[in-house]
């Protein structure tokens, strides 16, 4: 087989999802015989595995050549997207609103903001816009991309299984002191403060020896001081920002965990979630964008943001072992399902390959 399908991304890091994805994508166009490679306007400081930068993407003529394109915020790239001659495909990971970045971080709220209103000049040239949920399905379909096709996130267990920092795991492994855990970057859509205001109660009224653990990439310097600040005023204890971490050590947070709590507010998929759901920890998590999606049935899901509320939920599914499995077993099912998703296949048909 002959052919090209390369991918491009405004910012490469092989840690985080849309990375991890990326990577995966080019080992099957691989293995499938095309010539594939990861092409992104910036690499993350200090990543071992780096991909090709943007302006270094050849020209291509072959109208059966394929370039993918993963959006998540506005971005230079896009402009070399939808100049490129081949068949163009949108993957759209979705752009976080950009009034959640007001008064914490003006350059973020300006790529959100130019982000989302650009998506639409994309419509012209894509031959295809593909969604890993129907949540970001129906937002490109009201700005009017006429092919969308659904194609939900590929679960790798590969980067789950292995060796877990053994530091973490001694520290959080004590029994009887409860470890809450998110994971996801420190931003302002996922209401961090909000687990902050939850775990107050919950440490006050009912578990004084709880642990809160929240693990992400921390580089939004006045949300990440607003939650610092948010932590003295509310004289919380063990509470801990990890910033961004190795494989190993989110392994070894996943494994002490005794329940995972996300109040975020906007989310394309949420990949955490599922993640969770391998390694049995109890979800409880708030009812917005693609969650009710990627959870299917499974985890408790709240739709009203009480913090006191949450934290009576949180010490009921700690507390109730009958509870506690019940969960677990739904939250088995729905893991299965995605394990069993036929991702290639799908991607193959939906490119028509």
């Amino acid at each position: 087989m002959t052919g090209a399908i390369h991918q491009l991304l405004s910012v490469f890091d092989p840690a985080d999802a849309q990375g991890h994805m990326a990577l995966r994508l080019r080992d099957i166009f691989s293995r499938w015989g095309y010539n594939s490679e990861i092409f992104t306007g910036i690499n993350s400081p200090g990543i071992e595995i780096k991909a090709k930068l943007a302006e270094d993407l050849p020209e291509d003529d072959n109208p059966d050549n394929i370039l993918l394109y993963h959006a998540s915020i506005n971005s230079d790239v896009g402009e070399i997207f939808r100049r490129s001659k081949g068949r163009q495909i949108l993957i759209y990971h979705n752009i976080t609103p950009a009034d959640y970045f007001l008064g914490h971080d003006l350059f973020t709220y300006l790529e959100c903001l130019k982000g989302r209103r650009e998506l639409g000049k994309f419509i012209p040239t894509c031959d295809l816009a593909l969604a890993d949920s129907t949540f970001n399905a129906d937002e490109l379909k009201s700005l009017g991309f006429p092919r969308v096709k659904l194609l939900p996130f590929p679960f790798d267990r590969s980067r789950l299984d292995g060796p877990a920092d053994p530091a973490i795991i001694q520290k959080y492994g004590e029994e009887n002191r409860p470890t809450i855990l998110f994971v996801g970057r420190l931003a302002p859509n996922k209401r961090q403060e909000d687990i902050l205001s939850a775990f107050y109660y919950f440490q006050t009224i009912y578990q004084p020896e709880a642990r809160l653990v929240l693990v992400g990439p921390d580089n939004l310097p006045e949300y990440s001081h607003f939650l610092r600040q948010r932590i003295g005023e509310l004289g919380l204890k063990d509470v801990s920002i990890t910033g961004k971490i190795s494989p190993e050590e989110l392994r070894a947070y996943y494994r002490s965990a005794d329940i995972f709590l996300c109040l975020s507010e906007h989310e394309g998929f949420c990949v955490p979630l599922l993640e969770s759901l391998y390694y049995h920890i109890p979800v409880l998590a708030y009812a917005a964008g693609a969650i009710p999606e990627t959870l299917d049935g499974s985890g408790v899901l709240i739709r009203r943001k009480d913090p006191l509320q949450i934290a009576t939920l949180l010490n009921h599914i700690l507390t109730d072992p009958d509870l506690r499995a019940k969960l677990i077993r739904s939250q088995d099912q729905r893991l299965q399902r995605a394990i069993n998703f036929n991702y290639e296949e799908s991607l193959r048909i939906h490119l028509s390959l």
